[in-house]
């Protein structure tokens, strides 16, 4: 076999498993798969699934709604990830309304106002008596909230128009 018979047989298997990533690819994805040019300096990638072209994962693929809301209450986490990327950020305090499986979907208290951020259940954690102490009726410029409130059970508690606090009533025991 001469050097081009070579050449021309690896580009054939070269473009045969090139379709077949893609097929792979497409198949797993989530949404219609499309790739799209983001602002990010990477190779174009697909936000539905996060892969790019050659196979990496460029980006954590977009997170769903949640399904199942809950009663508000406030964790401390570190990891979350939202449809925009990735926004661990060290031990902080998340107001947490949905799960999802394996996920909580919240907010950070203190940020951008970033919502249905998905926090792993795996890396967070109810607050301690003594962050429950630290954190409670504590005021926040900007955020989704304007005071924290806490009861000892963890939920959230909100300013009703007449200044006084409202308490949720858990799922459970709600009529």
């Amino acid at each position: 076999m001469s050097s081009d018979q070579q050449i021309q047989s690896a580009v054939a298997a070269a473009a045969a498993a090139r379709d077949h990533l893609a097929a792979l690819i497409e198949r797993q994805c989530p949404g219609p798969h499309g790739y799209v040019q983001h602002r990010d300096r990477q190779q174009p990638w697909c936000p539905r699934c996060g892969y790019g072209a050659n196979g990496e994962r460029v980006r954590t693929p977009a997170p769903e709604p949640p399904r199942e809301r809950m009663t508000a209450r406030y964790m401390m986490a570190t990891t979350a990830y939202h449809r925009s990327g990735d926004l661990s950020r060290p031990a902080d305090l998340a107001l947490i309304y949905g799960e999802d499986g394996e996920w909580w979907i919240g907010e950070w208290v203190y940020g951008y106002g970033f919502v249905e951020v998905r926090f792993p259940k795996a890396a967070t954690r109810p607050l301690t008596p003594a962050e429950r102490e630290r954190f409670n009726y504590r005021r926040i410029e900007g955020g989704p909230v304007s005071q924290i409130l806490i009861r000892d059970d963890g939920l959230a508690g909100q300013l009703g128009a007449d200044g006084r606090i409202v308490w949720p009533q858990p799922p459970d025991q709600r009529r």
